[in-house]
């Protein structure tokens, strides 16, 4: 008996009885010999599809993406079909109970598609995301193929089938499947050759690949198992595996370690754990501090214990060298001290002995009142002439002396307190990396410590963020809570205003918020982050931007080479960025307020090419020093428009998008008693939420075409809509469409009004052009880009100029 293996397709709209009617798409015909053979799409009327009645039984009934049907008796010819889609109602299935025995599930994990989308094996991305429409995949480059992934915007992360297994519960299949892959799951991928899997690879008609018993891969051991965990995962892992163990385990960690199991798996991890603790300090204190708590390890005396005893002693050994070498410059000093006074004493005695040397001049100096009649006689005038002469020169002789032996004792005292500072500095540093490098030792051979905690430490605990995985909510119910918490101080706002804030701030580097001064940006952006759970102590940082700064330097900082230091701005977005880097998972939101006082191109360059989401999250603050802050800090700027502000550049509007902030029906209420949330929603969980709709998937096609409508009556202007934009608002409508309250183009306008419009400014005649793009608004629910376009229109005909306003 045949069977043919269907796909899910699209969902369409509800019929008269209220129930979902959809597609699904034939793949291959499979017969007894289990071969599979490629369905063409000419041999179904409606595209290659099939439409199902009651299609949301079928997604009850069938909880994978592929299923296959026993017998073709269901499909229906309708040669007078009475349904408003004709196209796709020639061939039919009206699903219920009754049939549901003749369609059989496809185990996910034994039918894998596999996508050819470019991706970068070290830094764990997509380079794009169009075309992935399974929620698990394999990767194919240059013969060897990759996975399983799982769906997870541009980021690649190993498909974890225990998060399967609420839909697979009591599945034999899955269990079984599940036990072979236990050591894999959610860590590994596996990396395969096609030439040792040819027999497990079918290729559809329209060349798409599938990837078929997986589950005999994994039993045979075929190809490369590679753990592709990120960081946080395999501390997480770690942490777990010790606090699970007995306080016994051993006084040795690393020999743990290493003996810990003869599975290559745990030792992979083992290792990955090692290193990740090597390089991070702060996590290595933390780790320690949970095998101190859980009594996992104690103080014991050991060969690393003697080292560092040893460390200590050879330290103050050189610290009485150096002691030594301080008392001999300081007798040095003191016998300079004896010579110079010597010196001057000596002098003194010449002077005494003046009479001898200058006879003449002590006699003219004893009798003032005959100085006169002494120097009448010519003869004598001339001697004592001579006679000062000779004295000066003696006399500047002398002081150039005492000026060298001056300087030469300063010097001494100065070179004397730089060896005191710089061995004091050299003694501190080192003591403190003995202390470091005695907690690395102790933790990786189970030596409890015990260890001062400073008060600025506890000061950092005390603040330090608690952030969870956003969990059993959806992106609906998240957004009316970040909706109701506005609401709670103050600030009311439509559910569509919040969601579009959300999910702005959530898919580009750069927001801008416009409008009339006044109107609440700067509150806004505030209590939006404090909505978030974020606060100044922790994931909300205020920068108010300066009138001529021309520079990095005036937003972050610079690195001084006198000091030879990285100097912070006062704007502390250094310390900002740091602390995102700790927190890598949790949002982190920069205010920068009246941002266009200054060309924002110039001091924010740093930032532009971040704007990319692509780039990795990190900056270059010096030669030496690099912040990789997390991916989920995001600046949001803030902008008015008069005679003391820049204008934005195009380089700048292309990579950020731009909100216009109305004026409010009634004053903002001033709420005090907010209580901030006592947890940060994890940055990606919460981007996790917001996924492709199904409205979209239905839409998208209609939706798009109102788009590229709009974009070639904008281009016939002059105007150029970058390829990085037109990603940025079908990336929005993807998650918006549906989400959003209203008719089938309100996402459509939002994105339209926030990324396409900003870029109008154009001069000359161009009325007519732009109300052709303004009759693309009407009639159809596109209130907020008819507005703005209305401004546009009625500001610039009067002078030829038609830019966008920001107020």
């Amino acid at each position: 008996m045949t069977k043919i293996i269907f796909k899910k397709g699209d969902v369409l709209n509800r019929n008269q009885y209220h129930q979902e009617k959809g597609l699904i798409k034939p793949l291959f015909n499979v017969d007894e010999g289990n071969k599979f053979i490629p369905v063409s799409a000419s041999s179904y009327p409606n595209n290659g599809h099939v439409l199902v009645l009651s299609y949301d039984l079928l997604k009850n009934h069938i909880q994978s993406d592929f299923f296959c049907v026993t017998n073709d008796f269901f499909i229906n010819d309708v040669t007078n079909p009475n349904y408003e889609d004709q196209a796709v109602s020639l061939k039919q299935i009206k699903y219920n109970s009754g049939i549901s025995q003749f369609f059989e599930e496809i185990p996910f994990w034994d039918f894998i598609p596999i996508y050819k989308n470019k991706f970068d094996y070290q830094t764990k991305k997509l380079s794009y995301l169009e075309g992935i429409d399974n929620e698990i995949f394999f990767l194919e480059k240059n013969n060897t193929i990759w996975g399983p992934f799982k769906k997870n915007s541009l980021k690649l992360s190993p498909f974890n089938f225990r998060s399967e297994e609420d839909n697979y519960e009591d599945n034999i299949q899955f269990d079984n499947f599940l036990d072979i892959y236990i050591d894999y799951d959610g860590e590994y991928i596996f990396e395969l050759q096609k030439d040792d899997i040819f027999n497990c690879i079918v290729l559809d008609s329209e060349q798409n690949s599938y990837l078929t018993e997986f589950k005999s891969i994994v039993e045979k051991k075929i190809g490369t198992p590679t753990l592709f965990s990120d960081d946080a995962s395999i501390l997480e892992w770690g942490k777990k595996k010790l606090e699970a163990q007995n306080p016994d385990i051993s006084n040795n960690l690393v020999s743990f370690v290493n003996n810990y199991s003869t599975n290559s798996i745990d030792k992979d991890r083992w290792n990955r754990f090692r290193e990740l603790i090597d390089r991070n300090s702060e996590e290595l204190n933390l780790i320690n501090e949970l095998l101190l708590k859980k009594g996992l390890i104690n103080y014991t005396e050991n060969k690393e214990q003697e080292e560092y005893t040893r460390n200590i002693e050879i330290k103050n050994k050189e610290i009485e060298a150096k002691s030594r070498e301080i008392v001999e410059l300081k007798e040095t000093i003191s016998q300079l001290r004896e010579q110079l006074n010597d010196l001057k004493l000596s002098h003194d005695d010449n002077n005494k002995s003046d009479y001898k040397t200058y006879p003449f001049l002590n006699e003219a100096l004893k009798n003032p009142i005959q100085l006169e009649a002494i120097l009448e006689k010519q003869e004598n005038f001339e001697k004592i002439k001579n006679e000062i002469h000779k004295l000066e020169g003696k006399k500047e002789y002398l002081d150039t002396d005492i000026g060298k032996l001056e300087k030469r004792k300063s010097d001494i005292e100065s070179s004397v307190r730089d060896i005191v500072e710089t061995f004091k500095k050299s003694a501190a540093e080192h003591t403190t990396k003995l202390a470091e490098a005695k907690i690395y030792t102790d933790l990786l051979n189970g030596i409890g410590i015990e260890f001062y905690t400073p008060k600025e430490s506890v000061n950092r605990i005390q603040v330090t963020p608690i952030i969870r995985t956003a969990t059993h909510i959806n992106a609906k119910e998240y957004v009316s809570e970040i909706q109701k918490r506005l609401e709670n101080q103050g600030r009311n706002i439509s559910f569509n205003d919040v969601a579009n804030l959300i999910i702005t701030t959530n898919q580009s580097f750069l927001t801008i918020l416009a409008g009339a001064p006044g109107v609440g940006k700067t509150s806004l952006v505030e209590r939006l982050s404090k909505s978030f759970g974020l606060s100044e102590k922790f994931g909300y940082l205020e920068i108010a931007c300066a009138k001529g700064w021309t520079s990095s330097k005036d937003l972050i900082g610079f690195y001084n080479p006198l000091s030879k230091k990285f100097q912070s701005s006062k704007t502390k977005l250094k310390e900002a960025l740091e602390n995102s880097q700790t927190y890598n998972q949790s949002p982190y939101i920069v205010l920068l307020d009246e941002a266009n006082l200054s060309p924002m191109e110039h001091y924010w360059s740093d930032f532009i090419k971040l704007a990319d989401l692509e780039y990795g999250r990190k900056i270059n603050i010096s030669d030496s020093e690099t912040i990789e802050f997390g991916n989920g800090f995001r600046f949001i700027a803030t902008i008015n428009h008069d005679h003391t502000t820049e204008m934005l550049s195009n380089r700048l509007l292309d990579r950020a998008t731009i909100i216009q902030i109305e004026k409010p029906n009634k004053l903002e209420e001033i709420v005090t008693n907010f209580e901030l949330p006592l947890e940060i929603l994890d940055f990606q969980s919460v981007k996790d939420l917001f996924k492709e709709t199904s409205k979209w998937k239905a839409e998208e096609t209609a939706i798009t075409q109102k788009l590229n409508s709009i974009i070639d009556k904008l281009e016939a202007c002059g105007l150029t809509v970058s390829p990085r934009k037109l990603s940025a608002v079908k990336n929005f409508l993807r998650v918006a469409t549906g989400l959003f309250e209203g008719e089938d183009f309100t996402a459509l306008d939002y994105a339209i009004a926030q990324q396409l419009l900003p870029i109008i400014n154009l001069r000359g005649d161009y009325e007519a052009d732009l109300i052709k793009v303004y009759g693309e608004f009407v009639g159809v629910g596109m209130e907020k880009s008819k507005r703005l376009l209305d401004r546009i229109i009625k500001r610039g005909k009067e002078f030829k100029h038609f830019k966008y306003l920001y107020y």
